[in-house]
C-alpha cells in the first residue's frame, strides 16, 4: 500500500463473518479511511466490485475524497486521494481488491 493516508472503498457486502474481517483489517491500519457504500446502495451482486472501481477512480480524477457515509464507524479523510483501493467482499466466498491511481 502507498504510503500516507489512504481512502479504501469498500464493496463488502454485510455478510457478518467477512465484512467484520475486512474492517478489522483496515481499522489495524490507521492510515486507512474506509467507506462503505453499501450502506448506501444496499449489495450489488456482481456489480459490487465494478462500482467500487468507479467510485475509487472518480474520487482520484476529482481529486476528493467521500465524506463519511457512516460517520459513526468511518474515519474522517482529508487528503487529496492520488490512490484509492477498491474492494469487494462476498456473502460466502469472493474476494477482490484494486488499487486504482491516475494515469
Amino acid at each position: 500500500l502507498p504510503n500516507g493516508e489512504l481512502l479504501a472503498i469498500s464493496g463488502a457486502s454485510g455478510a457478518h463473518l467477512a465484512t467484520a474481517a475486512e474492517k478489522a483489517a483496515f481499522d489495524a491500519n490507521a492510515a486507512i479511511a474506509a467507506r462503505a457504500f453499501s450502506t448506501l446502495t444496499g449489495h450489488m451482486k456482481e456489480a459490487q466490485f465494478p462500482f467500487a472501481v468507479a467510485l475509487a477512480a472518480l474520487a482520484v480524477e476529482r481529486k476528493a475524497g467521500y465524506p463519511a457515509f457512516d460517520a459513526a464507524t468511518e474515519k474522517p479523510f482529508a487528503g487529496i486521494p492520488t490512490t484509492v483501493l477498491a474492494t469487494a467482499i462476498g456473502y460466502h466466498q469472493f474476494e477482490g481488491m484494486g488499487l486504482i491511481k491516475a494515469a
